[in-house]
């Protein structure tokens, strides 16, 4: 599919009062999972950069949306043309059409970093004051997971080094401070366990059963088979 949105006037303003802004990252969600046909219930969001600000924007899917839409997955930091306001944002094609989205936070479905801090900074606000359970160790990390006035969910990691089995453990607690799981991680770089010195959670990037540290590492699942928690050493005979 051709890029059609409109890179031309990169800097400043244009005449049509539109701003030069980056797309991070758009990705694409539908709440009922292709299972309500035939309505339409997916939506395209995206996370645009511009004049120093980090935007998350969404709209229905549609045929026209379709036909000027670009997927940047493989392509981040394409340039684009913006105009927004304090709800809604436009994206602006080479022909002079634009596109409407709504601002909205509620929604983490970005892989970006930048994407997912914005969205968190945001539920942080929502949350408030969170008061840690006494179940819960100081050193464990709040983690928003969004919801919407009265419902908010939340829930709390500590990652430490496993001299024993030579990894990381995160372990997670809900929001009333009940244990919840443990995973075995080691850093997404070279596929080994970060010392304990540079476990530093990033709450603003950090998901459940995705942690990512304030270095920017991102921690993944070892591999390692395990029965009841214990790691498997010996393979069954075959």
């Amino acid at each position: 599919m051709a890029i059609l949105f409109s890179v031309t006037f990169l800097h400043g303003d244009s005449p049509d009062g539109s701003r030069a802004g980056v797309l991070l990252e758009s990705t694409s969600f539908d709440w009922c999972h292709a299972d309500c046909g035939p309505f339409n219930t997916e939506s395209i969001f995206v996370c645009i950069q511009v004049d120093g600000k980090t935007l998350i924007g969404s709209r229905k899917d549609s045929n026209d949306l379709r036909e000027y839409y670009y997927h940047p997955s493989n392509k981040p930091g394409m340039p684009v043309r913006v105009r927004y306001d304090d709800r809604s944002i436009w994206l602006g094609t080479s022909e002079n059409k634009l596109f409407h989205f709504e601002q909205g936070y509620e929604q983490d479905l970005f892989y970006t970093p930048t994407c997912i801090a914005e969205i968190h900074q945001r539920m942080f606000k929502s949350l408030g004051d969170v008061r840690k359970p006494a179940s819960v160790p100081t050193e464990a990390v709040l983690i928003p997971e969004g919801g919407r006035f009265f419902w908010h969910f939340y829930s709390w990691v500590r990652c430490s080094f496993d001299a024993n089995e030579n990894d990381n453990i995160c372990t997670y607690w809900d929001k009333a401070g009940h244990k919840d799981y443990e995973s075995h991680v080691v850093s997404e770089v070279d596929r080994k366990p970060v010392p304990e010195t540079e476990l530093q959670v990033d709450p603003y990037t950090t998901r459940r059963n995705e942690v990512r540290l304030k270095n920017g590492i991102r921690l993944v699942s070892d591999g390692r088979a395990r029965i009841n928690g214990k790691l498997v050493t010996k393979q069954p005979k075959t």
